[in-house]
């Protein structure tokens, strides 16, 4: 993979972290796992990238319920999916559990973005 490919992922799943869970806990609540129409609707209100979608259904779908929407994909392919979203934000996904435990920061500037361009992409201010 390119620079920019991974770059541009990373991008993503930054956005996918910082924005999903925000956006899901406003529109249902808290929780640890949502369904799949709640995770595409909310990744979809947020205008994140749906390319990237299968990482946010990995970060919040039970493992069961991933593997049933994606039969294509392997138990590790759920575990590397969640594991790679979590290292971009220096978290072991095996001990820190679901995205909705990490501190992303203040989220605030973000859960209504994902429009695709630089801002609210740093690290605040």
């Amino acid at each position: 993979m390119s620079w920019f490919s991974q770059w541009n992922r990373e991008r993503h799943l930054r956005k996918y972290a910082r924005c999903l869970y925000p956006k899901l806990k406003h529109l249902y609540g808290g929780g640890k796992f949502f369904t799949e129409a709640q995770i595409r609707r909310a990744a979809s209100e947020a205008r994140l990238d749906q390319t990237f979608l299968p990482y946010g259904l990995a970060m919040f779908l039970p493992q069961g319920e991933f593997e049933r929407i994606h039969p294509d994909l392997s138990e590790q392919d759920y575990l590397d999916k969640r594991a790679l979203v979590a290292s971009v934000f220096g978290y072991d996904a095996a001990i820190h559990g679901s995205p909705a435990r990490w501190d992303l920061g203040d989220s605030s500037d973000l859960a209504g973005g994902g429009d695709g361009g630089g801002a609210g992409d740093g690290d605040g201010g």
